[in-house]
């Protein structure tokens, strides 16, 4: 209740919510981390163990990875990102989006620095707690071991500013969005209200039922939204053929089948003759198949000019 709470006071203010995040819980959170992962480089528990197989190792880091929510979050973090940048005097698209880039190149490097010093972490420690297979529960058995009761304290600062920097963006982002699709006729603070009831019902559920619920849809839209990303890039070039839609077509229906034959237990034989199909990237050959497929569709003009 006291989380939610937090979340609606620092999110009411659509103004203040970049500053909030990029000049006070996003340095600590980092700070944090770092401290963490420094001392664990310099201080090491164990040996780097062996570890699984690659495939094994890229399977679980995608499934995982997914459920992070990182790439959709970025999605929705993007509305309030440019917003507040054109507010701050990047009126032109050609400067808003140099800042940008410039604002993706730093996150790029402190996300490679903490996820690749968290991945020694785990590295060093998996021959000291074989038999720990809870995540949650791993990181705590590291920390304590690195830090002591000072490390338990930390922890929870990471935890507590890792999840109200998400939730803050989310419910800011959710808000921005759908004060945009009401026009205007329901406002933004009447929406932060109704997202951070909302959230904190749904909290209740329990996070293993979350997981249980999030994880198939994340697996289906994940695909698709990787897609879009890297189309995004060639957007203008891509404008007047069909191979966006079309490989995020046959990416969606490749992991419908593979969500089916997963979660829910159904036998798609076929899925197994997939490249990359070991790894969790059964979808990719498919969607290049069909993006190429439409690239040599045109769009008619009018289309191509509302896209």
């Amino acid at each position: 209740m006291h989380f939610f709470a937090v979340t609606l006071l620092l999110t009411i203010r659509q103004s203040k919510v970049i500053d909030i995040i990029g000049k006070i819980l996003t340095p600590l959170l980092v700070i944090s981390l770092i401290v963490l992962i420094i001392k664990g480089v310099v201080t090491p528990i164990g040996e780097i163990g062996a570890g699984m197989d690659a495939a094994s190792v890229v399977n679980t880091g995608i499934v995982n990875g997914y459920q992070t929510m990182d790439v959709l979050a970025a999605l929705c973090f993007s509305i309030i990102i440019v917003e507040s940048a054109r507010k701050k005097g990047y009126e032109g698209r050609k400067e808003c989006s140099r800042a940008m880039m410039g604002a993706c190149g730093i996150s790029a490097v402190l996300l490679l620095f903490v996820y690749g010093g968290l991945t020694f972490l785990g590295a060093t420690t998996i021959d000291v707690y074989p038999e720990v297979t809870d995540n949650a529960k791993l990181l705590s058995m590291i920390i304590q071991d690195l830090l002591g009761f000072g490390g338990m304290v930390l922890l929870g600062i990471i935890v507590g500013l890792a999840c109200l920097t998400t939730s803050i963006g989310l419910t800011s982002a959710t808000a921005s969005y759908f004060e945009t699709l009401f026009k205007g006729k329901v406002s933004y603070k009447t929406l932060v209200v109704v997202v951070t009831v909302f959230s904190f019902a749904v909290s209740n559920i329990g996070l293993n039922q979350i997981i249980a619920i999030a994880s198939p849809i994340l697996s289906l839209l994940y695909p698709v939204v990787i897609i879009l990303v890297i189309c995004s890039f060639f957007k203008d070039r891509l404008l007047r053929c069909y191979l966006p839609g079309a490989a995020c077509l046959v990416a969606f229906v490749i992991t419908c089948f593979d969500t089916l034959h997963s979660t829910f237990g159904m036998n798609f034989s076929f899925l197994e003759m997939l490249p990359l199909d070991s790894m969790g990237l059964g979808w990719v050959l498919p969607a290049v198949i069909g993006g190429l497929i439409g690239f040599f569709v045109p769009r008619k003009a009018k289309a191509a000019e509302e896209a």
